[in-house]
């Protein structure tokens, strides 16, 4: 097989050796197929050479263009360092990842996948919101979660290779960074300690899953609407002076859903709430106070 300079590497070359760093780590395996990404990873960690298989070795050499530079890259790392299964990566293992991903940009109620759709991508919200959620038999539609910056989803059917368990719609203008099935299976087959980071995000979700199933059989309409914005205003709210605003990008209707209770269940607590002063509902969003409401629940 050819052995190459890096400067004559191209997108689509297929590796015929792995690939370390200087301190050991596995930046590349053998069969992996070149995306741009994945080559100004090399460069950066000071690869030479290149054992290929192809066809033909390019004669004349091309700098690779990275996909995330400077300031992106930036934003980036900060986003998926903001994300529990990533916050313990390594620089190394961050550039890693992020050599996988591309950047995929969506308009508003746009669906993205279906509940029984094959799993073959992973995605980390940059920007905007993501609605989850699942149809029943008789046609009803149930919100089972909103994803936004920071958040992740997608990863179960990649791991297990079953069908989507849910539906998935942006709620207005979104970016997303999108794995494929193929690079996030070889990420995890070639390092543990990712395999491992994963694993515990994923038992968290599961943990998170009973909880809420818990939530729906044990508490009244009131405790679930209150505990409901609680979490929300803990994952998600803003501080500002005495109070904490949150984005709310579901109507009403689809809030009920997520809750667990009717839509007028809902509307009588939320009323009741606001005339208590403990929270006030504007359009887009909600303020609270967090003290107060946890008091009252």
């Amino acid at each position: 097989m050819p052995i190459i300079p890096i400067e004559l590497a191209r997108v689509g070359m297929k590796l015929d050796k792995d690939i370390y760093s200087g301190t050991g780590m596995k930046l590349a395996v053998r069969g992996m197929v070149l995306t741009q990404n994945q080559i100004h990873v090399l460069v950066k960690y000071n690869v030479r050479i290149l054992e290929v298989e192809a066809a033909e070795v390019p004669a004349e050499p091309a700098a690779p263009a990275p996909a995330f530079t400077g300031k992106q890259k930036e934003t980036l790392n900060h986003v998926l360092k903001g994300i529990p299964m990533f916050e313990s990566f390594s620089e190394e293992q961050m550039d890693l990842l992020m050599a996988n991903f591309t950047i995929v940009k969506y308009d508003g109620r746009q669906v993205l996948f279906r509940e029984g759709d094959p799993g073959d991508s992973f995605f980390v919200v940059l920007k905007g919101a993501i609605k989850i959620y699942i149809n029943h038999p008789e046609g009803q539609e149930k919100t089972l979660s909103v994803c936004r910056p920071g958040d992740s989803f997608g990863e179960l059917s990649l791991l297990d290779g079953k069908p989507r368990s849910a539906s998935a719609q942006t709620l207005k203008k979104t970016e997303l960074l999108v794995i494929s099935q193929e690079n996030f299976m070889t990420l995890l087959g070639n390092h543990f300690e990712i395999t491992h980071t994963i694993m515990r995000e994923i038992i968290a979700r599961i943990r998170d899953t009973h909880q809420h199933i818990r939530d729906l059989t044990v508490f009244d309409a009131r405790t679930r609407v209150i505990t409901s914005l609680i979490n929300m205003a803990n994952r998600h709210g803003r501080r500002t002076q005495n109070a904490i605003e949150v984005e709310l990008p579901l109507d009403l209707n689809e809030l009920a859903q997520m809750v667990g209770v009717k839509l007028i269940e809902l509307q009588y607590v939320l009323n009741d709430l606001e005339e208590k002063e403990l929270i006030r509902m504007n359009a887009g969003n909600f303020v609270l106070n967090l003290q107060k409401l946890k008091a009252n629940r």
